[in-house]
């Protein structure tokens, strides 16, 4: 009898548990193993910053006109003003250019002012791009402007399209197998993706690598 009463008065009462809030004061929200997961996976979390960011990075578009190599003797503002029409919001053509026989126009002289019954065509011989005020990027690197603009824009949709499927395929792994190796897995796998971004040169291996990045 004396023995079930020291028991009973050894037990300690639980405290009533109403939100996750007291869950966390029962089981101690921050602690020694908390800061030591702190520390072990800064590093990672320094770079998923630039891992979510690069996305908007790689696939800016400087402004950019088209290339005339005619006329790479003039200055930019002179081949801009010669060669480059108007769009409809009075600044330059991204897609176009006047198309005439620019060595016999060269030989008279180059004009002032373009002739408005020049023809005009879309980019035959690539693009400049104004990488004085802006950086490189993907899309000036293989030329995916006007008709191939698409590209940046699928990109950037598989890039965040990756994080549906990879929300619930890791998520449920992590229940089943713990958060720890799923979260080194899935960083492992942002990592090399990512490192392998600079090196892929075709469309859909570029998608394919933005799809795995997020996922």
């Amino acid at each position: 009898m004396s023995c079930e009463y020291e028991t009973e008065k050894k037990k300690i009462p639980t405290p009533e548990l109403k939100d996750f809030d007291d869950m966390l004061a029962l089981v101690g929200s921050w602690g020694k193993f908390q800061i030591m997961l702190t520390l072990c996976f800064l590093p990672f979390n320094l770079l998923l910053g630039y891992v979510y960011l690069s996305s908007i990075l790689i696939n800016f578009t400087p402004p950019h006109w088209c290339k005339i190599p005619a006329l790479m003797n003039l200055t930019l503002d002179e081949r801009l003003k010669l060669a480059i029409p108007l769009a409809d919001d009075s600044s330059y053509s991204q897609c176009s250019m006047y198309n005439p026989d620019w060595n016999k126009i060269l030989e008279e002289g180059p004009p002032s002012q373009p002739d408005t019954s020049w023809n005009i065509s879309s980019c035959t011989d690539g693009w400049e791009y104004d990488i004085e005020n802006y950086h490189r990027s993907v899309t000036s690197d293989f030329d995916w402007v006007c008709d191939n603009k698409w590209v940046s824009s699928l990109s950037q949709a598989a890039f965040f399209a990756g994080a549906v499927p990879g929300t619930m395929v890791f998520g449920y792994i992590s229940d089943k197998y713990g958060r720890i190796p799923v979260i080194v897995f899935s960083n492992m796998l942002a990592m090399v993706t990512g490192f392998c971004t600079p090196f892929v040169t075709g469309i859909w291996t570029y998608v394919f690598i933005s799809y795995g990045i997020c996922g």
